[in-house]
């Protein structure tokens, strides 16, 4: 901002969400097997998720309950289905 004018020299937020609805910054996508080439290192610095019933926590993707847990570091190699946040916050 200029100090003088009070005009916007510039603007940047982060994470990226509408402020009208800002639980949309945890929007979950889902990560289908075979996205990415090397999970174990694509996956690194993202929360991944996998389902369970009897330990995760409820979430709601698609408008119906999900139960997922934090995927294990030797889950990411195996064929299910994953979820991160959209923007990896």
């Amino acid at each position: 901002m200029q100090p003088q004018t009070g005009k916007v020299l510039a603007m940047a937020n982060y994470p990226r969400y509408d402020p009208n609805n800002p639980g949309d910054v945890y929007e979950l996508i889902k990560i289908r097997p075979g996205e990415y080439e090397n999970p174990e290192t694509d996956f690194l610095g993202k929360t991944i998720f996998v389902e369970d019933v009897n330990e995760g926590e409820k979430f709601i993707f698609d408008g119906k309950p999900l139960y997922l847990r934090e995927a294990r570091r030797d889950e990411y190699m195996d064929s299910q289905t994953k979820y991160t946040y959209r923007n990896d916050y």
